[in-house]
């Protein structure tokens, strides 16, 4: 199997950190370790951005969730990460502020 890490860059409604990051780290990243694949999972708050010429604008996110997955058919587990969000078995929570940002990266 091929390792790859989702990446998931997301905001919160202003205001409600507390229960976005409750609410994140008690259910959503639960819920999304059940997809088959999906080994581990990390998730950072912003710390420091970095302002050099040639560096992107910032995008804005604060959050940055990791998920360590291993697989040999990557759109296969996207679409499978797909199928449980739709099926509400990854609940997609009320305090995103949107847009939220998803891929998949393989390890090289």
């Amino acid at each position: 199997m091929a390792a790859y890490k989702l990446i998931a860059l997301t905001n919160c409604l202003e205001g409600h950190e507390t229960e976005f990051n409750t609410w994140y780290d008690n259910t959503h990243v639960r819920e999304a370790r059940t997809v088959p694949g999906v080994i581990s999972s990390a998730r950072y708050e912003i710390a420091g951005r970095l302002g050099v010429s040639g560096v992107a604008e910032n995008p804005g996110y604060e959050y940055v969730a990791i998920y360590d997955v291993e697989t040999d058919d990557p759109q296969a587990f996207m679409a499978t990460m797909e199928e449980f969000v739709a099926a509400g078995k990854i609940a997609r929570g009320t305090l995103y502020r949107p847009p939220m940002w998803v891929a998949l990266y393989k390890a090289r």
